[in-house]
């Protein structure tokens, strides 16, 4: 069942108006795109550090199996330090900055041929303190870990006994377990994706699924992981619940996937306001052509929510990173894509930064269907600028230019400068001695000046790279000396 709460025009110009003064007041964010180049990979979880830069946690595909990847950047996306953690088939699902500056980091790990819960304490430079595995059942996965307010940790996820079911995990602040509660039954599937902390209450949402009919499904606990209501919330398909988030009034805003609501059974974007009691205020969906998922959502204030996934919106079985600005009634205001010269991406992630802006993350599908990393840095409207591209001048050049690149030998990154007399379609492509293709970046169409790309080759051997610059029909090739 849908419910659509109207709200004034005068409200809702308000709105607009104080978005529209709170982005040219942070106009001067910095904001930026990067993909990093791995051989398989996605970002699942990222978000700011008390240093202005940010965490990201993933997994990447090495030697065959899946390894936990932790990587902390500066504020321009710049990559600080990269940790491969785990032995085979390990997988990071959500990472937290804890109050000691460090990180935990949670996910699954193989041993012995079962999956284990996995949880990983760091400090600042990622070298881990301690790790621990919880075992409660032959398939068992951590999805989320928050810190509680005694130094210790919330972990939810799933365990496999007999049927998929719920897990809670309570643990100290050396890893030790405290409290461990399962809730599942026979023939039925419940799953937690996320879970979120009041004063007094734990909040968690992920999907249910009986007799044929899967549906949003909430928890309200206590934090002894005690239940005080459950919830199942959607329509007559296929919901199922990604994300959630607590407003100042105590009100949740979840966030999912929906197949209920439209005639053509496609997946929608499905949002709903629902109070503490677990009863629906609204609930809203959104959708393009095509097929769209939303996997993160945060209250910015109590006004406004941000929203994030992916949108196949062309209905062109090409996926775009999505983002979008939301009222307190679930009208959208504001909505970007992203779609960075590849042949698909999407958001597992969104958090709020300190300068009004939001840090995403997840994945871009390249030629030969090769996922690899994703974050972006966008500001107060969703924007960011293209990958590492920038405009350094707006005096028009006489014409087209490539200029050497600099510094030149350089470790890990180098700027690339270029001069465009008219607006023209602009590409990059980086190849390596052997001809073989290492980034190829569509910028698509840009105004005539000057421009600056950073070239930021963390993941690449040492070695001599050629970059072309295509602008329209001209072109221009320098010669780089990568030396680590």
């Amino acid at each position: 069942m849908k419910s659509f709460k109207s709200h004034s025009k005068f409200i809702g110009l308000k709105i607009i108006l104080f978005i529209l003064i709170t982005g040219n007041c942070y106009g001067q964010s910095i904001t930026w795109q990067r993909i990093l180049n791995n051989n398989y990979g996605s970002l699942y979880q990222a978000q700011q550090t008390n240093d202005g830069g940010y965490i990201a946690v993933g997994s990447v595909r090495m030697n065959n199996t899946d390894k936990m990847y932790l990587t902390k950047l500066d504020n321009e996306g710049i990559t600080e330090w990269i940790k491969i953690i785990g032995d085979i088939n390990t997988e990071g699902t959500w990472v937290i900055e804890t109050n000691d500056n460090g990180f935990a980091v949670c996910g699954r790990t193989d041993s012995a041929g079962w999956n284990k819960c996995y949880l990983v304490k760091t400090d600042s430079l990622g070298n881990i303190l301690w790790q621990k595995m919880y075992n409660v059942s032959d398939m068992d996965r951590a999805n989320c870990v928050k810190q509680t307010s005694d130094g210790g940790f919330i972990i939810a996820g799933i365990t496999f006994p007999l049927e998929i079911g719920v897990l809670f995990l309570k643990i100290d602040s050396l890893g030790n377990l405290i409290l461990q509660k399962t809730y599942y039954s026979n023939q039925e599937t419940k799953i937690i994706r996320e879970i979120a902390f009041t004063q007094n209450n734990i909040y968690a949402v992920g999907g249910y699924s009986a007799n044929n009919q899967t549906d949003v499904y909430l928890m309200k606990l206590d934090f002894n992981l005690d239940t005080i209501w459950t919830k199942r919330i959607g329509g007559n398909n296929t919901d199922i619940g990604y994300s959630l988030d607590i407003d100042n009034a105590n009100q949740i805003i979840v966030t999912g996937d929906s197949r209920s609501y439209n005639v053509n059974n496609k997946y929608e974007t499905f949002v709903s306001k629902i109070d503490s009691n677990g009863s629906v205020i609204w609930q809203r969906t959104y959708s393009g052509l095509g097929r769209e998922s939303c996997k993160t959502i945060r209250v910015i204030n109590d006004s406004l929510y941000v929203v994030s996934g992916s949108s196949d919106s062309l209905n062109n079985n090409t996926n775009k990173a999505k983002i979008r600005l939301i009222d307190y009634s679930g009208n959208v205001l504001f909505e970007n894509s992203y779609l960075p010269g590849t042949i698909g991406a999407g958001f597992e992630s969104t958090e709020l930064t300190s300068d009004n802006g939001f840090i995403s993350s997840g994945y871009v599908i390249q030629n030969g269907a090769v996922e690899n990393m994703y974050i972006v840095k966008s500001d107060s409207l969703l924007k960011a600028q293209p990958i590492g591209l920038l405009n350094i001048s707006e005096n028009i050049p006489q014409n087209f230019k490539v200029y050497q690149n600099y510094p030149n030998p350089f470790n890990p990154v180098t700027s690339i400068n270029f001069d465009i007399s008219t607006k023209t379609d602009v590409k990059l492509i980086i190849y390596n001695s052997l001809g073989q293709t290492v980034e190829n970046i569509d910028f698509g169409s840009q105004n005539a000046g000057s421009y600056n790309y950073k070239w930021h080759s963390s993941n690449i051997p040492s070695g001599i790279y050629f970059c072309k610059i295509i602008a329209g029909d001209s072109f221009n090739v320098i010669k780089m000396i990568l030396l680590k």
